[in-house]
């Protein structure tokens, strides 16, 4: 429970928040346990509602604009709570690093219940972050870097990002004009700068690296699912530890398809770099077809984030690795990040197990791994098969990709 309340001040937040605390204890005290561990901007973000209880434990969800009052613990002074940094947070930050729906929000929520873990959410992803809009304008949705590129924006979007995303009034500004544009991102998707997207990305130009103060006392926690064709340049050029998490691609497709995203404005074959991985792959460029195209984007992006593990020795492990036996799994990773696994940590992968839909975190974990097959057509399939076929995966094999084993 929290320790005796001496102080206090207030704060107003700038975005959608998630608190897991104690069961039982109040909206205020949710919250400093949040903010706490880092800034509004750095914390999990998802809609939906609370407080729920499970386990001795609850959740809280809270909306941006709601004025919050923070409760130091006992033996802090209200002004200034600063603590001598325990030895985890001098390990180095860690990057999990996916595509979109591939189980890396359920993964984030999770690695963040070890209580030295300050979690920041996809701060380079443009339809979420004012600073991404400029640091990406030339390279695009996905980047693609090799070590010992140098491109000077989007490093800085790292510096600042590795800083624990820290926000002063210009890039609150800066947000606040971005979610203005929210309807205009799929322009910008399709590579059509809007007024007010533009105005966005320029009042977010430099956002500053100076570290937040959580940082002297927690481990960051960073999830990307925008760097998969960068991952290797960001392992070499920051002292980073990173998770690379795939999903099986039919699985990722069929919840592409059924959330409507615009992956497929994506054109990476237009790129350089990638029409010589692919010509190395033997992999031939996509036709016009839409879902020939996301497929083929499906497959640059996992064969891409498998070799990047593969070659540079990251952590890896597949969404549905992680939903076999979520417990032990969740407790394997923990050892492997150097993490520390609790009770709260135990109680929250037994309480996501659970039916859920849309952008939820919560899933069945024992269904993940044929759900696709309920989903897809035959048809779909045939062309997820036809154009995967050529690309160089290690972790699934043609079998893996049939709606019936040995077909």
């Amino acid at each position: 429970m929290f320790a005796q309340v001496i102080g206090r001040r207030t704060v107003r937040l700038g975005g959608w928040c998630t608190a897991i605390t104690e069961e039982g204890t109040t909206r205020d005290q949710h919250l400093a346990s949040l903010l706490r561990v880092g800034t509004p901007q750095g914390a999990l973000r998802h809609r939906g509602t609370g407080p729920t209880a499970f386990g001795g434990l609850q959740k809280l969800v809270v909306g941006p604009g709601a004025t919050v009052t923070v409760l130091p613990v006992e033996g802090q002074d209200a002004e200034h709570p600063e603590a001598p940094p325990p030895a985890a947070a001098r390990r180095r930050p860690l990057l999990i690093a996916g595509i979109p729906r591939s189980g890396s929000t359920w993964t984030q929520v999770i690695l963040s219940c070890d209580p030295s873990i300050l979690a920041v959410t996809e701060p380079d992803f443009e339809a979420k972050s004012a600073p991404a809009i400029w640091a990406k304008r030339r390279l695009g949705r996905y980047p693609v870097l090799a070590p010992g590129d140098r491109d000077a924006d989007y490093q800085q979007l790292w510096r600042w990002v590795l800083a624990g995303a820290p926000r002063g009034r210009r890039l609150e500004m800066a947000e606040r004009v971005r979610k203005i544009a929210i309807h205009e991102w799929r322009w910008y998707v399709k590579g059509r700068w809007t007024p007010t997207m533009r105005l966005a990305g320029q009042l977010a130009r430099n956002p500053g690296d100076q570290p937040v103060p959580a940082l002297r006392d927690h481990r960051l926690l960073v999830k990307s699912v925008h760097a998969a064709m960068s991952v290797e340049w960001l392992a070499a050029t920051f002292d980073l530890e990173v998770l690379v998490l795939l999903r099986h691609p039919a699985a990722v497709l069929a919840s592409w398809q059924s959330l409507g995203l615009p992956e497929h404005f994506a054109r990476l074959e237009r790129v350089p770099e990638v029409r010589q991985r692919c010509e190395e792959w033997g992999v031939p460029l996509p036709g016009p077809d839409e879902l020939e195209h996301t497929v083929w984007l499906l497959g640059v992006l996992l064969s891409s984030l498998e070799q990047a593990a593969r070659h540079s020795g990251l952590v890896l492990r597949t969404h549905e690795q992680m939903c076999l036996s979520p417990v032990d799994e969740f407790r394997s990773l923990y050892r492997e990040l150097g993490l520390e696994w609790t009770d709260r940590a135990d109680e929250a992968v037994k309480w996501l197990n659970r039916p859920g839909k849309g952008w939820s975190v919560e899933r069945v974990a024992k269904d993940q791994a044929d759900l696709w097959k309920t989903r897809l057509s035959p048809a779909t399939v045939d062309v997820m098969q036809r154009v995967l076929a050529p690309f160089p995966f290690r972790t699934w094999t043609s079998e893996d990709l049939q709606l019936t084993p040995g077909m």
